[in-house]
Order: structure tokens, then sequence, then C-alpha cells
């Protein structure tokens, strides 16, 4: 018999883009402060650009990480010593080989096949962090709304003890 897993998690897949800036980023990118919104890939773009050329006055290092609501929680599960297994979809680009080695690193079973590269590329949130700790997120879900049916591994989902289902699974 295969082995239990604790937490079979669902969730839309995005790379975290974590980065200090000051308050005038927001107020120059009209960003609502605290709030999560929705962007395209050209907006996002045109965000990392600002940043770029705002150097040195926000911070020079640009953190990435896995990330997602469900991915957080299955990551929090194996830092505490149970099991995960998570399904997103990510591309066949940078983005995607990241997450799945960066969520591979953190414990977390993902084998989920990545979309064709030629499509939509892997979802990511850039996280604009303020000094006083507030989080605005401008958040692009690429290929993370195209998770289907056939990416769910049913020997994996049957063997887990709780499944943990992102509750926003959507698109733009």
């Amino acid at each position: 018999m295969s082995q239990t897993i604790d937490v079979f998690g669902v969730g839309n897949a995005m790379v975290d883009i974590l980065v200090m800036v000051p308050d005038t980023f927001l107020v120059e990118h009209e960003l609502a402060k605290g709030a999560m919104t929705l962007v395209d890939a050209q907006l996002q773009g045109k965000l990392l650009n600002a940043l770029e050329q705002r150097k040195p006055e926000v911070h020079s290092k640009f953190e990435m990480q896995s990330g997602g609501s469900a991915a957080n929680t299955v990551i929090a599960v194996t830092q505490s010593g149970g099991s995960a297994f998570y399904t997103g979809k990510v591309a066949g680009d940078p983005n995607g080989e990241f997450y799945r080695r960066d969520m591979c690193d953190s414990g977390v079973d993902f084998d989920v096949p990545p979309a064709p590269e030629a499509g939509a590329p892997t979802g990511s949130c850039l996280v604009l962090t303020t000094p006083d700790a507030e989080r605005t997120m401008c958040t692009h879900l690429g290929v993370s709304t195209q998770l289907s049916p056939t990416d769910i591994n049913l020997d994996r989902l049957k063997r887990c003890k709780f499944s943990y289902i992102e509750g926003y699974l959507g698109s733009q």
C-alpha cells in the first residue's frame, strides 16, 4: 500500500516576486495600498521595469519564492513535519521550472507536467511591501487558470488525509 499524504493542495501556482518599496511608488503607479489587484502581463512588466529604474531607492534584490494560497498552506504543512502534494499549473518557462524546484526544495511533492512554453506564462504575483509592512499585490494569473481535472493525480488524492483547495480559483 502506498504511503498516506497528509494534505493534497490544489490552487493557483504563482511565483511571488517580493520587493520593498517606498509609499511614493504606489502613489506614482496608482496602486491601492494593501490591495490585491489582478493585472495583465504588460502592466506587471511595466511595474517591474519601473522598479529596476528606481534602484537603489528600492531594495536592489528582488526575492522570488513559490506561492499561491494553497501552495503556502502545503509548504507550512511540510515545515511542520507533515507530507503534502500540490497541484497547480505552471508553464514550461524559467518561472515554471523555478516554481517546481522551489516547491520540491520546500518538501512539497509537485510533479504536474508544465503547459507548453508557447502559451501563457507561469503566473506571478508582484508583492510590493512598504516600510509599514503593508503588502500590495499585483497578480498576473497566467497559465494557472488553465488547471484542469486531468491535472489531478487521482491516486495521490485517494491517499490523502485532507484536501485543501483554494477558494478563488478563477480567471481574469
